[in-house]
């Protein structure tokens, strides 16, 4: 019987359940190697008093919903980008009244400018790591409040694991979902030396260009139905 394709999955622990399932359903063997931890700051006051008086939060990761979205006056309106953000705000009993037709930051500004072209105050919650895109798009509809409220760090025991399982060639692919988390993993296979010979899965078209500029193709994720299978 032949081997079915290894994929290892990246996200931090706890959230790789269902691409679990999505991949074990498309005939993959997966391996679960978180590549970074969070660590969640505290609000300073001044934020708090922006956060609850904004008319919309803006979430484009689910990383900080459930440490904002209590914070929140009923009357805020929530935005998020991505299925899995807005689930992870429905299961805080909590609608979401803007969700972006496609999961990029510039899908997500051109819909919700035109829908929206006074959207207000906007609160932001986001990583050390994200660049300030979303605040420069947004500056001539709303006023943006943007605020750092996690950190996105290497999980070191993970990059050690990372680094065993490709020299011991245990997998043939990996699943990243954002730019981070695939340098983190470049960084890693590129000690190996067989970055190249490895399969791409992308969670959108901004971690997919980032692997782009790097020289390596990849799949994304909304086309693993259609990928041949592996039984």
């Amino acid at each position: 019987m032949k081997k079915k394709t290894t994929i290892l999955l990246t996200r931090q622990k706890g959230l790789n359940e269902t691409d679990a399932l999505r991949f074990a359903q498309a005939g993959y063997e997966v391996l679960v190697c978180p590549l970074l931890t969070l660590r969640f700051l505290s609000i300073p006051k001044d934020v708090q008093k922006s956060l609850t008086q904004a008319d919309w939060a803006l979430f484009t990761s689910q990383t900080p919903v459930p440490q904002i979205v209590p914070l929140l006056r009923k009357q805020t309106k929530i935005a998020v980008i991505g299925e899995k953000t807005a689930k992870a705000v429905c299961k805080l009993n909590r609608e979401v009244d803007f969700i972006s037709p496609q999961e990029t930051k510039r899908a997500f500004l051109a819909t919700f400018k035109e829908v929206y072209p006074q959207a207000g105050r906007v609160f932001y919650p986001k990583s050390q790591l994200a660049d300030d895109y979303i605040e420069t798009q947004l500056q001539t509809t709303a006023k943006v409040t943007s605020q750092v409220t996690y950190l996105n760090l290497p999980a070191k025991d993970g990059l050690k694991r990372c680094s065993k399982l490709l020299q011991e060639k245990a997998i043939d692919g990996v699943y990243v979902t954002s730019p981070s988390a695939a340098k983190r993993f470049l960084a890693v296979a590129e000690e190996t030396g067989i970055t190249s010979q490895l399969l791409y899965f992308a969670i959108g078209a901004t971690t997919q260009a980032y692997l782009a500029k790097r020289g390596i193709a990849s799949r994304l994720i909304s086309e693993l139905e259609r990928v041949d299978g592996n039984c």
